[in-house]
């Protein structure tokens, strides 16, 4: 096999790795490869790592020199830090051989226990992570900023597979009919992860009080979109607390949280949008117009109000499958306020 070089970039209690596939099977491993021809391993692992990630570094010292698990050549581990570059999955290794790159993600050092390299690695790994870099506005899942405008999204609280799997799904289907959301960098499906490309712009959420016609504007007019490019889907949790906004222009950069979207009526996203608005922020109940100005029209409100039970009643169903006591009550409640609710 001959030497291989890797390096070990830790941020924030989670380690840089990649993900790499060989015919049927996927492995994840620190980046890293063989060195070429007068190469210091210094010099190996940072080119590696930027051939395989988009992510500059500088190279530190080898904290490992020993044999091989294979038997043949040499394990060096070098340590490193990001300086610069931006996330992006590279083609790297050998592409001929059946051998590839299949995703880019920062893992949690208690994931490492599960990789060949853990062996040699494990002192050299930092206490368990600490909760920073969570992005507002993640109410049911973990979700955080790391280095190279990455956003790790963890799913909890139930239904973690399905909810990974849906939204990785609509992700591409969504970005080839042309909106604009998260690129899918890599998952980890045992551990219900997904690491996405971070978008810019402002919560719409954050925006909301300060103009409300500008943020449900352009919430309508998404959602009009939606039903043109994607026919016969939903997006699940559409409203003004899913959207980046561009804060000067009102445009929209982004739709994000894709986990529940499922097949529909054309009118269930702007129904749901109204109902977070009179849930959440009852004041803005009267500004509901720029909502359905920014849409085209107004559906009766008998297939609104039907809309938004029909979902409510969804999410007290799946609740109550995955056993969470306390998220089926929040849901009961909630569906009995909307069910007292007139136009």
């Amino acid at each position: 096999m001959g030497n291989h070089t890797a390096m070990l970039v830790v941020v924030d209690g989670r380690v840089l790795m990649v993900q790499q596939r060989y015919r049927d099977s996927t492995t994840w491993m620190l980046p890293g490869g063989s060195p070429r021809l007068g190469e210091s391993p210094q010099q190996t692992a940072v080119r590696e790592v930027t051939e395989q990630t988009g992510y500059d570094t500088v190279a530190s010292r080898v904290v490992i020199d020993a044999p091989h698990a294979s038997g043949s050549g040499r394990y060096q581990l070098v340590h490193g830090q990001i300086v610069g570059g931006r996330a992006r999955l590279g083609t790297g290794l050998d592409a001929v051989g059946g051998v590839g790159l299949s995703g880019l993600g920062w893992h949690r050092c208690d994931v490492l226990t599960e990789t060949p390299e853990h062996a040699l690695i494990a002192e050299l790994l930092p206490d368990p992570p600490v909760d920073v870099g969570r992005l507002d506005h993640g109410y049911r899942n973990d979700t955080r900023v790391l280095p190279g405008q990455v956003v790790e999204k963890r799913y909890r609280l139930g239904h973690e597979t399905q909810h990974l799997a849906t939204e990785t799904r609509m992700l591409t289907r969504a970005g080839a009919a042309g909106l604009a959301v998260p690129e899918v960098l890599g998952m980890d499906a045992p551990h219900a992860v997904v690491w996405m490309r971070q978008l810019s712009g402002v919560n719409g959420q954050a925006l909301l009080e300060h103009d409300p016609d500008l943020v449900l504007g352009a919430c309508g007019k998404l959602a009009r979109r939606l039903n043109q490019v994607l026919p016969g889907w939903c997006h699940g949790d559409f409203g003004p607390h899913n959207l980046l906004l561009d804060p000067t222009t009102g445009q929209v950069v982004g739709l994000v949280d894709w986990e529940n979207a499922h097949h529909g009526p054309a009118d269930a996203d702007v129904a749901w949008a109204e109902l977070v608005v009179r849930l959440h922020h009852p004041d803005l109940a009267s500004r509901l117009n720029a909502l359905y100005g920014g849409y085209g029209a107004t559906p009766a409100w008998t297939t609104r109000h039907e809309h938004k039970l029909a979902a409510v009643r969804a999410r007290v169903a799946e609740a109550a499958t995955g056993k969470h006591d306390a998220a089926v009550r929040s849901w009961t409640n909630k569906l009995q306020a909307v069910a007292g609710w007139a136009e």
